[in-house]
């Protein structure tokens, strides 16, 4: 694989009420945050953005209502900063199992990577954009946060797969994986069979190897990528191509 292009990253995204990362030195203050921000999500990805309240948090991250306010200002910025934290958390896993051992190699990574997240409820990135849609219903300043926390999200997740695929623009991947991760949450709390939970992944890693293939020709030079590529075809495209 070409070796790797650094790219700029998409600037952090603070919502209108949040305070952002604490100064350094208080150390209060951040472990005050995180327990805030690891609650949210807790609550937001098992019950739903209806079920989260500044008393409710305010209880169970074990901070005073002073505190709370102190970090953000309403309902709205906390998802934004559950998002942002998540997706955050998330990209830096995927980087961290990028190497130079070859397409298919990397993108299996991706897809271990990915199963972990998934097993992750915190983690559930598909459940805070769902959260983040509900919060926008709120009113329009709440709409605002929301759109750019969902644009946020959008950008560092392309930027993700951009890295893998060494491309300039993953969008493509982006909306793939988002389209994905909504489905497998509604899956989840559907209660599909682990089969057919299972059937859904493997759709997604056949439309990543293939929208890798065609972004990046060159990738066919890797024996075990075409392998799997022409594996992930299906049948009936397969065909018609061997007859052209």
């Amino acid at each position: 694989m070409p070796a790797q292009t650094r790219r700029a990253r998409p600037a952090p995204f603070v919502a209108d009420g949040a305070a952002g990362s604490p100064p350094r030195g208080n150390r209060r203050g951040a472990a005050s945050r995180a327990r805030i921000l690891a609650a949210a999500r807790r609550i937001l990805v098992k019950e739903g953005y209806a079920a989260l309240s500044m008393a409710r948090l305010r209880v169970e991250a074990g901070v005073s209502s002073a505190s709370l306010y102190h970090h953000f200002r309403d309902k709205a910025a906390i998802v934004a900063a559950a998002l942002e934290e998540t997706v955050n958390e998330n990209a830096r896993r995927f980087r961290a199992t990028r190497t130079d051992d070859g397409p298919l190699a990397d993108a299996e990574r991706f897809f271990d990577e990915l199963r972990a997240v998934r097993g992750e409820g915190a983690s559930d990135t598909a459940a805070l954009l769902a959260a983040a849609a509900e919060a926008g219903a709120d009113s329009p300043e709440t709409a605002e946060v929301a759109a750019k926390a969902n644009r946020y999200a959008e950008r560092v997740i392309a930027e993700n797969f951009a890295d893998y695929f060494d491309i300039e623009d993953g969008r493509l991947f982006a909306h793939l994986h988002i389209a994905f991760a909504f489905y497998m949450t509604h899956a989840e709390k559907a209660g599909f069979a682990r089969a057919e939970r299972a059937a859904i992944f493997a759709s997604l890693r056949a439309l990543v190897l293939l929208a890798g293939a065609a972004t990046r020709p060159d990738f066919y030079d890797d024996a075990d990528f075409a392998a799997a590529v022409k594996e992930a075809t299906p049948r009936r495209a397969r065909r018609k191509g061997e007859k052209s």
